[in-house]
């Protein structure tokens, strides 16, 4: 991941220590990943990466082809569900699964 974000910082020529205090992380944060000391990065932390070289956040995890995250097929209100689908706590997965249903259900 930290070769994807460190290329897209090249072409928009902003260092990485530059892009984490923009984004309000922590200046090492990039070089503690470059170096292995931060094993991930949270999906909130992705999704904000991701917005701000409009990109989706698929490609920052897993270097799919297409970058941007327009061109991925999905409204936007769909791009919006996975992310917070993905932000869900496994304990709360089942009850948010049923609520989900439930309106589509119409109950």
């Amino acid at each position: 991941m930290y070769n994807r974000i460190k290329e897209l910082c090249d072409e928009k020529k902003i260092s990485p220590s530059r892009l984490a205090v923009t984004l309000g992380f922590s200046k090492n944060l990039f070089g503690e990943l470059k170096s292995g000391r931060a094993k991930s990065l949270s999906m909130d932390k992705i999704n904000k990466i991701a917005d701000y070289f409009d990109v989706s956040p698929q490609y920052l995890v897993f270097g799919e082809t297409e970058k941007s995250a327009i061109e991925d097929g999905l409204s936007e209100n769909r791009r919006k569900l996975i992310q917070f689908v993905e932000t869900v706590p496994e304990d709360k997965a089942e009850l948010v699964l049923r609520v989900m249903k439930s309106i589509l259900e119409g109950d």
